[in-house]
């Protein structure tokens, strides 16, 4: 399924991105775009509220939404024009192909990667970036392919620019406070569709 594929990388470079998540659990929206050598680039708007997430996106196949319920450790694929919804919950054997959400923890502002076992970090600056006062850190990992650099917003402690071997994801327009509810919200006239009748080969219909 092209469509689900595309969304599995990008959400994938967003969970090497690590979206922070402050103690105050932060409330924002903001524009992403992502590029990568695995998949086209990817443009979309995201909205982050009390570690739910939400992102939206136009596709060669329509407009499609992702939604994150962290406590119900559900991830969900909207369809919007065909009005469908894909739902995988955590540890599924479908959330190994299908799409993926970036995880979300917290960030120890003087040890960025305190959690991250074989990783380390450090600080090589403050910058601007995208009209936000962040702080520039470097992250090394003897499997290069978590080597990155991270420019760390100081207020919502979330990375404003990720740049790794494979990706450069940036968010731009970052607007704080809290989000719309229905940004969460699965449509109640939205038809659920399970990847298994399709003989568990996570084909959508029509894709």
């Amino acid at each position: 399924m092209k469509t689900i594929t595309r969304f599995s990388i990008a959400f994938a470079i967003l969970t090497a991105c690590a979206f922070a998540q402050a103690p105050g659990m932060p409330q924002f929206s903001a524009d992403m775009t992502s590029t990568s050598r695995q998949a086209e680039p990817v443009k979309g708007k995201i909205f982050f509220d009390k570690g739910n997430m939400r992102m939206d996106m136009s596709t060669q196949r329509g407009e499609m939404s992702m939604i994150r319920d962290n406590s119900a450790k559900t991830t969900y694929m909207l369809m919007h024009e065909r009005k469908m919804v894909m739902e995988v919950k955590d540890g599924a054997a479908a959330a190994r192909r299908g799409p993926r959400m970036p995880d979300v923890k917290a960030y120890d502002p003087g040890n960025p990667c305190a959690n991250e076992e074989g990783v380390t970090c450090k600080k090589v600056g403050d910058e601007n970036v995208n009209g936000r006062d962040c702080e520039k850190w470097e992250f090394t990992s003897s499997d290069a392919s978590k080597n990155r650099t991270l420019w760390i917003d100081k207020k919502l402690h979330f990375p404003v620019k990720s740049v790794s071997p494979d990706a450069t994801v940036e968010f731009t327009n970052i607007k704080e406070g809290p989000q719309d509810k229905s940004h969460f919200e699965v449509p109640s006239d939205y038809q659920k569709f399970d990847p298994a009748m399709m003989g568990g080969q996570g084909r959508g219909p029509g894709l």
